[in-house]
C-alpha cells in the first residue's frame, strides 16, 4: 500500500507491504525534527532541524531487521555551528541491517571537526555512540555542552533507551 503521513514535525512516504511475520518499507522518503527522536531531545541542538532519509528498502521479520538500505541525512550539526559562528559539518550515513539490528553508520567532515558515529535500532530501542576530533579548541565547549567526553584524541558521546 502506498502510504502518505504528514504532520507538523514529521512527513514520510512510500510503499509499505505488511504479511504475518513481515513489515517492509521501500521507496520511501522520511523527514522529521530533531524534537521527534528521543536521543536528541535533551541535547542543545536546534529542535526544529530536519533529519532526511532516503529510503530503498527495510524489511523486518519478526521483529529482527532482515534487509536495509538507504542514507540518511542532517545539516542539524552545520545549523547548530552557525549559531556558534563554528564550522561544523553536516551529516551523512547509510542504512543496513547489523545481527538483528536496524542499523545506521554516519560520519562528517569539515576543517573544524571530524564526525563519525552508529545508531543501532532493535524493537526493544536504540544505542547510538559518536566520536569526534577537532584541533579547533573553540569546538570544544560545544563537544561538551553536546555530551561528549574527552577520551585521549578523540571525543566520545554515546546513549541508549528504549520504547517501553
Amino acid at each position: 500500500a502506498q502510504i502518505a503521513l504528514e504532520d507538523e514535525t514529521a512527513s514520510a512516504r512510500g510503499t509499505l507491504v505488511a504479511s504475518p511475520g513481515r513489515l517492509e518499507f521501500r521507496d520511501g522518503r522520511i523527514a522529521f525534527e530533531a524534537r521527534r527522536v528521543p536521543g536528541l531531545r535533551a541535547l542543545p541542538v536546534p529542535q526544529t532541524e530536519r533529519l532526511y532519509a532516503e529510503l530503498d528498502r527495510i524489511v523486518w521479520r519478526d521483529g529482527i531487521c532482515d534487509e536495509a538500505s538507504g542514507d540518511v541525512t542532517t545539516p542539524l550539526l552545520s545549523r547548530l555551528g552557525q549559531r556558534h559562528d563554528a564550522d561544523l559539518p553536516e551529516l551523512a550515513g547509510t542504512l543496513s541491517c547489523a545481527g538483528e539490528a536496524l542499523a545506521l553508520g554516519y560520519d562528517g567532515r569539515s576543517e573544524a571537526l571530524t564526525v563519525t558515529g552508529s545508531v543501532r535500532v532493535t524493537a526493544e530501542g536504540y544505542r547510538w555512540v559518536s566520536e569526534a576530533s577537532t584541533g579547533n579548541s573553540d569546538i570544544v565547549a560545544l563537544l561538551i555542552a553536546l555530551g561528549f567526553e574527552e577520551t585521549g584524541q578523540v571525543w566520545r558521546a554515546e546513549g541508549e533507551g528504549s520504547y517501553r
